[in-house]
């Protein structure tokens, strides 16, 4: 029964085992058929996406699975790969206890590959989370209990080429030991390559991961373990970046040196703390992506850096030092973006720095010495860049500059207390405690160096411009300048300061008209900030309302100036000139309204007068105007006055072409000048007393006329002229005259813009006279008039005279006694061609002996000089005395004379008796008493004519005939007439213009009428 029972379960046991092992003895058979061989390639192409090649494929339970001549061409940038023989054997024993095993034995692998140039490297998506976690890191890098691997690939070569950049491997073994039971771990390669050998090797252990590599110009080792991690990198850059050359891009710069790398520290659950130790030795640098080639000796840095667990990372106790630098330095990074980096005890080399950037430095650029010392920088963002900054304890000092401009500079030192500056849409910063100290400075403007120092503080300064408070001084050494300056500037600006110029201080280096004094400005002002567009001319000119448009912010300005003792020596022999008030201009809404207030003092060794000036001014709206300048000289009771209103000026500045046209068509002026005085007045050997007034009035008109006025009062006034004493002067005289002002307009067309188009009328449509309104009227009065330094003195008393100032002006009449009698007449300026002056005059009972007595040797009889007579005379207005005498015209009717009066005027005309005509006057005058005298004068000669009457009967006088004027004594007293007739010439040539006509070289007077044309 029980046989029974076992006989079919062993019989399907047996039958069972039987077709299992027939099925495993089945394996081998089947996965070395071509379909097999096939599938699996038809697969590798897929995957791949190139051709794929294979000689062999096999399968047995001793061997495992051998290949046999792989071959692969492509994909990019792999071009070739290829394998002689791979063997996989796994352990069947192994596999059974529920383990992996694997011996995996290959050899002849050979890889070339291409690589272009000028590959983009994508940057990679910034990682979410915190730093890495590198006790976690350790966890996963534990080798599996049930993996045992043992593998050898022999023969491999690789070739990479990029461009004309290569790297070969030669000789390279892969090997890898792995032991799952016991937790370790073993893998890496060694070859050789056509710069040096290559060896790279990893060990895990179940507490320790480390991994060594040596590569041309690399030594790196590294430990992680579960409480400390070590690494160690040794570099020869150029021999490096040599061998990795087909991995880098090719605007990489040259580099050569040396460069090492050290840290350690322990690696505990929560934080990783690091202390790291680099350093750079003999480093050089260049090529086009660097502005310039960088040499350093050495560069060594430290640091602690710390991992925190929730990824923030921190920068503590570091140290970098450099040729020209020297600080320490700490940052911090959080997950979210944020950092906060900080330096202090920076020390900058300023020549070593300049060294190393020689190339970027000018060639005018000089620097014996210089340092910078910073006590403290900070700066602090987020992803988005930096977000503030901040500075502390800056200190820098520089010697023996030079920069562009020919500027030298012997030291130039300071220091910065702190300066912040916050980052955003509108950048603000702080600078506080900024002092600059300057000594020797050489400028190509300056007679010496000077030296000086400038303050500055600043709070809430920003790029608008805009700053919340500034504070700022200035001072050159000795006091020469100084200047200091307060206040706030944001939508709306408020600024006020002073400074002072000590100009004898300041005279040393500069070229000034002032030799001494002081000069002092204050100011204050406020407003409201312009947009910068606002503050651009629309076209490019300047007019009235751009001006308008410029100031409009402007709500207040108020200047304050002080002259203190200010000598200019190059004037009047050296004058000084101060202010005993300041000088005030004050703005009022932009330039609507602005006022000027001048009140100065001057004095001088070599001035007569010791004058005070006060001076005001008054513009608004840029169009009208209004000034009056005080002058006061006490010392000589004399005081001036000048006044006087402008309108028109806004359209003077918008109207183009010719400027001085545009004024005469645009401006309205009226001036008024004004002279008084009240005392005694001298300067010079000339002498004034008395009172006396003089006004002048001019008024410009917009049809471009000038209107002007003269008014003369004079109350017992007094005069010493050099030889010209005058007394009891009085009187009063008015003049009124108006003239149209003409531009002179010789090649120019009559339709160009901006010019005057009045002409002057031709044929005739001439006038000689005035067409203008021309007024005056006036009466003078003196008591005595002595004139001196003539061969014969006169002496004129109780004088009147009365101008005319019609078209022909002149005296209507005059009189005054003379040598006991009186002469009465009148005189009219003729403006002919060539004006003269014409005068006629009666004279009753001169005595002539007063003046022939002073020429005789022997004096004329007693009763015998009383003269009576008319005369006619024409004087050419010149100033030239032999003019005068060659066009004088003279007829001079004299109905007696006493007979010595006659002989001494005839022993005057030839005193040494050569005329024979006079010797025969002479003759007949000793026989009787002359009559009806006659004396003539043209053409530079005189002749004399008359008779005497002897014993009752009239004889005809023996005539004198063209006795030449310049033989006869009277140049002398011609003189002064002469200078005299010039000052009428031009008195009478101004008022008796018809027009005034503006020249490039002056003015010139017209007495052609003008007329306009159609504009």
């Amino acid at each position: 029964m029980t046989s029974s029972r076992i006989r079919p379960w062993l019989k399907w046991g047996l039958l069972l085992t039987a077709g299992l092992l027939l099925l495993l003895a089945a394996v081998p058979f089947s996965l070395n058929t071509q379909f097999v061989r096939d599938t699996v390639l038809d697969a590798a192409r897929n995957a791949v996406g190139a051709p794929v090649d294979l000689d062999e494929l096999r399968f047995s339970y001793s061997d495992g699975v051998t290949l046999r001549g792989l071959r692969v061409e492509g994909p990019a940038p792999m071009e070739t790969f290829a394998l002689e023989e791979l063997i996989v054997r796994p352990g069947w024993n192994e596999l059974l206890s529920g383990r992996v095993a694997l011996d995996i034995q290959g050899r002849g692998v050979r890889l070339n590959a291409s690589l272009p140039e000028s590959a983009e490297m994508e940057e990679p998506e910034p990682e979410s989370g915190g730093l890495p976690d590198i006790p976690g890191l350790l966890h996963q890098l534990q080798v599996p209990h049930w993996l045992m691997l043992k593998a050898r690939i022999e023969d491999v070569a690789v070739k990479l080429e990029t461009g004309e950049k290569r790297l070969n491997l030669s000789e390279t073994r892969l090997f890898a030991d792995v032991d799952g039971g016991s937790g370790r771990a073993n893998v890496g390669l060694t070859g050789n390559s056509s710069k040096g050998a290559v060896a790279i090797a990893a060990s895990v252990l179940p507490e320790v991961v480390s991994a060594e590599a040596t590569l041309p110009g690399l030594e790196l080792t590294a430990e992680i373990g579960d409480e400390n991690l070590v690494v160690s990198v040794e570099s020869d850059i150029a021999r490096l970046t040599e061998f990795a050359s087909p991995f880098l891009p090719p605007e990489l710069p040259s580099v050569a040196g040396r460069f090492r790398l050290a840290a350690s520290g322990p690696v505990p659950d929560q934080t990783i703390s690091l202390q790291i130790q680099a350093g750079l030795e003999n480093l050089r640098a260049s090529g086009p992506s660097l502005p310039f080639p960088v040499e350093l000796k050495l560069v060594e840095t430290s640091c602690k850096v710390v991992f925190e667990p929730v990824g923030e990372l921190s920068v503590r106790e570091g140290r970098l030092q450099l040729p020209g630098l020297n600080t320490t330095f700490s940052a911090r990074y959080a997950p979210s973006g944020k950092w906060f980096a900080a330096a202090s005890g920076l020390r900058l080399d300023i020549p070593k720095l300049m060294a190393l950037a020689a190339p970027l430095v000018p060639e005018d650029v000089r620097l014996g010495s210089g340092s910078v010392e910073l006590r403290a920088l900070a700066a602090e963002g987020d992803g988005g860049g930096p977000a503030a900054a901040s500075v502390e304890g800056l200190e820098f000092a520089f010697g023996d500059m030079r920069v562009p401009g020919d500027v030298r500079v012997a030291t130039l030192d300071g220091w910065l207390d702190s300066a912040t500056v916050r980052l955003g849409e509108v950048p603000v910063a702080d600078v506080l405690g900024l002092r600059i100290h300057g000594r020797e400075v050489g400028l190509p403007a300056l007679d010496r160096p000077l030296s000086g120092t400038v303050h500055v503080a600043a709070s809430g300064l920003s790029a608008m411009p805009a700053v919340r408070d500034l504070a700022l001084q200035a001072a050159l050494d000795g006091g020469a300048v100084r200047f200091d300056l307060s206040g706030a500037v944001a939508r709306r600006f408020s600024l006020s300061g002073d400074g002072s110029v000590n100009l004898a201080a300041l005279g040393e280096y500069l070229s000034l008209p002032a030799d001494s004094g002081t000069v002092k400005l204050a100011f204050d002002t406020e407003g409201i900030m312009p947009e910068p567009e606002k503050l651009q001319l629309p076209d490019g000119s300047l007019t009235a309302s751009a001006l308008l448009g410029l100031t409009d912010f402007l709500d207040r300005l108020m200047l304050n100036l002080r002259l203190d003792a200010v000598r200019l020596p190059r004037v009047a022999g050296g004058i000084l000139v101060s202010s005993t008030e300041p000088l005030e201009v004050g703005l009022q809404n932009g330039l609507q309204r602005i006022r000027v207030e001048l009140p100065v003092d001057i004095s001088g060794a070599a001035l007569p007068v010791s004058p005070r000036v006060i001076g005001s001014a008054t513009i608004t709206d840029l169009d009208q105007a209004e000034w009056n300048v005080r002058t006061k000289l006490p010392e000589q009771s004399l005081q001036l006055d000048s006044g006087g209103t402008a309108s028109g000026i806004t359209r003077l500045l918008r109207r183009g072409g010719d400027p001085l046209s545009a004024l005469l068509s645009t401006v309205s002026a009226r001036t008024r000048h004004r002279v008084a005085l009240d005392g005694a007045s001298g300067f010079d050997g000339r002498e004034l007393s008395g009172k006396a007034e003089l006004i002048a009035e001019a008024d410009l008109l917009p049809d471009e006329r000038l209107e002007g006025g003269l008014t003369v009062s004079l109350h017992e006034l007094a005069a010493r002229l050099g030889d010209i004493r005058l007394d009891g002067l009085q009187g009063e005289m008015r003049l009124r005259r108006a003239f149209p002002l003409l531009v002179n307009e010789q090649n120019q067309q009559p339709d160009e813009a901006g010019l005057s188009h009045r002409v002057l009328e031709r044929g005739e449509a001439q006038r000689d006279e005035a067409s203008e309104p021309a007024w005056g009227e006036g009466r003078l009065y003196f008591d005595a008039l002595e004139v001196g330094g003539l061969p014969v003195p006169l002496s004129l008393s109780r004088g009147e005279l009365v101008p005319e100032f019609g078209a022909a002006p002149g005296l209507r009449r005059f009189g005054f006694d003379l040598l006991g009698g009186s002469v009465r007449g009148s005189a009219v300026l003729d403006s002919g061609p060539d004006p003269e002056t014409r005068l006629e005059a009666v004279f009753t009972s001169v005595d002539f002996s007063r003046l022939l007595d002073a020429a005789l040797a022997d004096p004329v009889a007693a009763g015998d000089a009383s003269v009576n007579g008319r005369v006619r005379m024409t004087v050419p207005v010149q100033s030239d005395v032999r003019r005068i005498l060659e066009e004088v015209g003279l007829e001079a009717r004299i109905p007696s004379i006493g007979p010595s009066t006659l002989d001494a005027m005839l022993a005057a005309m030839d005193p040494h008796g050569a005329d024979s005509a006079i010797a025969a006057q002479r003759r007949m005058v000793a026989m009787g008493g002359p009559r009806n005298l006659v004396i003539t004068v043209r053409n530079g000669r005189l002749s004399l004519e008359g008779e005497v009457e002897a014993f009752g009967v009239r004889l005809k006088l023996p005539p004198v005939r063209r006795v030449s004027l310049a033989d006869l004594p009277v140049r002398d007293m011609m003189e002064p007439l002469a200078e005299a007739l010039g000052s009428v010439g031009r008195m009478a040539r101004l008022w008796r213009a018809a027009a005034i006509i503006l020249e490039d070289d002056g003015i010139r007077f017209s007495k052609r009428r003008p007329v306009s044309s159609a504009r």
